[in-house]
């Protein structure tokens, strides 16, 4: 900085005339330092524009690899034959009269796979699937979000929107959230589990389940006991 003999007001290196008073500014007190800083200052000021790009071109890469899907099914593989059986539980318990409090009907995590990936066209995702854990359950959707035509081939771009919740009691909490493998907290947790709601929301036998008076999740199996 420069300051002015005659008044004191600090001036930027490179001015000839104090721009408070007008008085020529005296250049002797100068260091290589002074200078070696007012080029490095420069620098900046002259490529902030490129700073200013390359910085978001590295925000919009980082924040890519976040969302970048993770298409790996969760859970043990499941059949056609153990999507059945789940199928055969909610017909049961779609007998169930009011005022009755039936259950355990319990669900292997193998055949809840089963049942999802019967249901994968009919949701128009690439996969569904769930892991069951002690006391809690995760379940990971996979979709493709278009199909783009890029000369002889075609872009498909995908999106994962997976969710972690706690089931105690009759009631179940969102404990973690991601989309892709970016794990989002607070109000966001609520985007993925939204996005699944919709896709599934649908399925005509959700109806018969909204009844659950009690859940249970232990040794790779669900159990749930209805009341109407």
């Amino acid at each position: 900085m420069l300051v002015c003999t005659k008044c004191g007001t600090e001036n930027p290196l490179g001015r000839v005339f104090c721009g408070a008073c007008g008085k020529k500014l005296e250049t002797d007190g100068i260091s290589s330092n002074d200078l070696a800083g007012s080029e490095a200052g420069n620098w900046f000021v002259e490529n902030s524009k490129y700073l200013m790009v390359a910085a978001f071109v590295v925000v919009l890469i980082l924040l890519g690899l976040a969302l970048w899907p993770n298409k790996a099914t969760m859970g043990e593989k499941g059949s056609r034959v153990g999507g059945l059986r789940v199928e055969r539980q909610i017909s049961a318990i779609k007998r169930v009269r009011a005022g009755m409090t039936v259950g355990p009907f319990s669900f292997s995590e193998k055949d809840v796979n089963g049942f999802l990936e019967s249901r994968q066209n009919k949701w128009k995702v690439d996969s569904a699937s769930v892991n069951f854990d002690e006391g809690s359950f995760s379940m990971r959707v996979v979709k493709t979000l278009a199909v783009i035509p890029a000369g002889p081939v075609k872009v498909s771009p995908s999106i994962t929107y997976e969710i972690t919740c706690s089931a105690v009691g009759g009631s179940v909490g969102v404990r973690s959230a991601k989309v892709g493998h970016l794990p989002l907290g607070g109000p966001l947790k609520r985007i993925p589990l939204q996005k699944i709601y919709k896709i599934v929301s649908n399925e005509s036998e959700w109806g018969d389940l909204a009844g659950i008076e009690e859940i249970t999740i232990n040794d790779g199996k669900i159990s749930i006991v209805v009341k109407k």
